[in-house]
């Protein structure tokens, strides 16, 4: 799993995963899947938006770089979130994303 991921504030954010159960592509159809971005101290900064790939698990995490020009420089915490079906949760590790200033205007 990905620990850590520098973005520039104000570009647009995109990440590709793949959930797996077992080492396996799990098809993600019916099961609730949310993302969000969060300060140390737990303050919301965003939530992400989910989309299913074609491919069987493949999903990205993303935002609008409306959205990631309002994001502090520093250190956010993510992960996410799949519910299924059956009303089971399961989360992913923790992950960082690190805001950098966006040198070039």
């Amino acid at each position: 799993m990905i620990s850590r991921v520098l973005t520039k504030r104000g570009d647009t954010f995109s990440l590709t995963g793949t959930f797996k159960q077992n080492g396996v592509p799990f098809s993600l159809t019916g099961v609730i899947v949310t993302s969000q971005l969060r300060k140390a101290d737990g303050t919301l900064i965003e939530n992400l938006t989910y989309t299913q790939l074609p491919n069987i698990g493949e999903f990205t995490i993303s935002a609008t770089a409306a959205q990631a020009a309002l994001w502090p420089i520093e250190v956010l915490l993510c992960d996410i979130q799949y519910v299924f079906i059956d009303g089971t949760k399961e989360s992913s590790e923790t992950f960082y994303i690190q805001i950098l200033q966006d040198i070039t205007a």
